[in-house]
């Protein structure tokens, strides 16, 4: 038996103030979509669901025409699957599929274009880009992956229209925000741009006795960035279009892909620059980051009599991370950055805003606060408004000044002795050809290298490389139960160079430091450590890893056991960036 809780209608009052227009659309015209809860009924501990993949007509905004998607459900995005810590469930992610493919593909020529932008903006230039009819053939090929669970990734396990996937979570972790979504090989960036992703949450008694703000007042906000085609008349047709430029060739010729998607438009929950009523109360947060490249700088702001300014620090508190609660609140500075596949967890007190209306934006260090950064791809700074009634609704809450009391910060004296230590280097476009991840170890005596490495004692390590694609043989074996420190290194220089969100699949991990580098060619260079946001210091499965930077993560490999995968969460560069490793018995390892 399964419960699925839809949300119940709220008549929402227009808005207050007039809205400014982006490409023919209302700012902040509908309200949120919050998407229905599904709940596994157990029976002995194991809960168990069917969940359908299928096609579906949506209106992403109220004045566009429909688009078709691919949905869990038939939603995009899908119904919030609900848990409880411990209870198994099993699930068989059926494709039901049909039609056509949902996304335009289309590529711009090695050319550079006359707009920095133009790759961010709706429709596309016939003469400048490429419609890719493999693309547009592809058969519905899915594989679902719950993004944060400790069991095996299910590599090779994708099925086509008719077939199920089928899947066993144990949910022995924490009380977190994961989510689920396709992870079919070399196809990701265009089955996630259909649709195909929803938030899982589990629960436990931890939680509970919190008595957080809940129900109504609880509210998930999967964030993702969408592109559209328009007609010959430059209308907006409602067609999901995956707009990239070239990357261009390296001096030797070698193709180096794709530029990251950076769509135009901002959804939440399925919907454009959507809006929502709220009480003078506490509510609560699931933020994730769904988009496929696009990396936010996110303020919630109010407008005085001097102009948009970011509310007060006391009025956001961040709670928890992407893989659980924090130790206590704490604020979360002037913006919460989140990469592709990051959460938030965050409690938001609109007592002080009675009757006045504030907007979420996502911001750039280079312009003003609300203001587009063309040259970052930021054409449109809203994400979304909420509008706060003057009348507070029955029940107080109390911010708790403990939230987890198992919580503890690591650090590098903290871990076990005799852990072991490994090197990933992050390659960006251009330097080999595509961008790629490379498996480093000391080099012995004689043996030539790739990467000498110069950390904080100044002393030069020579490193060799074990491995730099996915379908190189794995080279990191990891012994169950044991606890590892995994230094990434972004090679990339100054300028806009790519910043690196790094998805490790079956742990949770802390970020144990992160250090600004000078790379110079084959050489990185220690120069400074960096301060970590409020946002690192809890427990992750996202690193960002900037161009120039070191970041060390810390690791206890105490889930399943067999293959996994880590790789780049930048969709578009997850095909070359990504690697297997192996969680072996330490009895096993050993006899190897």
């Amino acid at each position: 038996m399964t419960e699925i809780a839809d949300p119940v209608p709220v008549v929402h009052p227009a808005s207050q103030t007039p809205t400014q227009s982006r490409f023919g659309l209302t700012l902040f015209r509908d309200p949120l979509r919050i998407p229905p809860v599904l709940r596994p009924r157990s029976r002995g501990g194991v809960g168990e669901l069917v969940v359908r993949m299928s096609a579906a007509r949506v209106r992403l905004h109220s004045e566009l025409p429909e688009t078709t998607v691919w949905g869990y459900g038939g939603r995009f995005p899908g119904p919030t699957i609900e848990v409880r810590r411990g209870e198994r469930l099993r699930v068989s992610w059926v494709n039901a599929l049909r039609g056509g493919y949902p996304v335009l593909s289309v590529v711009g020529t090695t050319t550079p274009p006359a707009d920095p932008a133009e790759a961010s903006l709706p429709g596309y230039d016939r003469a400048r880009y490429r419609a890719s009819d493999a693309v547009s053939m592809l058969p519905p090929w899915t594989v679902t992956r719950l993004h944060g669970a400790d069991t095996p990734c299910p590599r090779g396990n994708a099925v086509l229209p008719g077939d199920s996937q089928l899947a066993e979570y144990t949910n022995d972790q924490p009380a977190a925000a994961q989510w689920y979504h396709d992870h079919a090989m070399a196809i990701t960036r265009w089955n996630m741009t259909s649709g195909l992703l929803g938030l899982y949450l589990i629960r436990d008694d931890e939680e509970d006795a919190l008595e957080l703000p809940s129900g109504r007042r609880e509210v998930p906000l999967i964030i993702c960035d969408r592109n559209l085609d328009t007609d010959a008349e430059g209308r907006l047709t409602g067609r999901l279009l995956h707009k990239v430029e070239a990357a261009g060739p390296t001096d030797h010729g070698t193709s180096v892909g794709t530029r990251p998607f950076a769509g135009p438009f901002t959804l939440v929950n399925g919907g454009i620059w959507p809006h929502m009523v709220v009480e003078p109360r506490w509510y609560r947060f699931r933020v994730l980051n769904a988009s496929n490249a696009r990396t936010y700088r996110l303020a919630l702001t109010h407008r005085d009599e001097s102009g948009v300014r970011r509310v007060p620090e006391a009025a956001v508190r961040l709670i928890g991370t992407d893989a659980g609660l924090l130790g206590a609140p704490v604020p979360v500075g002037d913006d919460l950055v989140l990469a592709p596949g990051e959460r938030a967890d965050l409690l938001v007190d609109f007592g002080a805003f009675r009757g006045d209306s504030l907007r979420l934006l996502d911001t750039s260090q280079d312009a003003p606060l609300g203001e587009p950064d063309p040259a970052a791809s930021l054409v449109e700074p809203a994400v979304m408004e909420f509008r706060v009634n003057r009348h507070q609704g029955w029940g107080r809450f109390e911010l708790p000044a403990v939230l987890s009391p198992g919580y503890r910060r690591l650090d590098r004296e903290s871990l076990p002795a005799g852990h072991r230590r490994r090197l990933v280097a992050l390659v960006p476009p251009g330097t080999t050809g595509r961008p790629e991840m490379w498996e480093l170890e000391p080099a012995g005596p004689g043996e030539a290298g790739v990467l000498t490495l110069r950390r904080a004692d100044g002393r030069p390590v020579l490193y060799r490389r074990l491995s730099r694609g996915p379908g190189d043989p794995v080279a990191f074996r990891v012994a169950h139960g044991s606890w590892e420190v995994w230094d990434f290194v972004n090679l990339g220089g100054p300028g806009r160079q790519p910043t690196f969100p790094v998805h490790i699949h079956p742990v949770r991990f802390q970020i144990l430091g992160r250090a600004r580098c000078l790379v110079d060619g084959a050489t990185a260079t220690w120069a400074a450590d960096c301060a970590l946001s409020a946002h690192e210091q809890g427990w992750k499965d996202v690193v960002r890893v900037g161009p120039g930077e070191l970041v060390s993560v810390a690791a206890q490999f105490t889930g399943g056991t067999g293959q996994f995968g880590y790789h780049c969460q930048i969709l578009e560069y997850q095909d070359t960036m990504s690697r297997p490793f192996a969680v072996v018995p330490r009895q096993i390892l050993q006899a190897l």
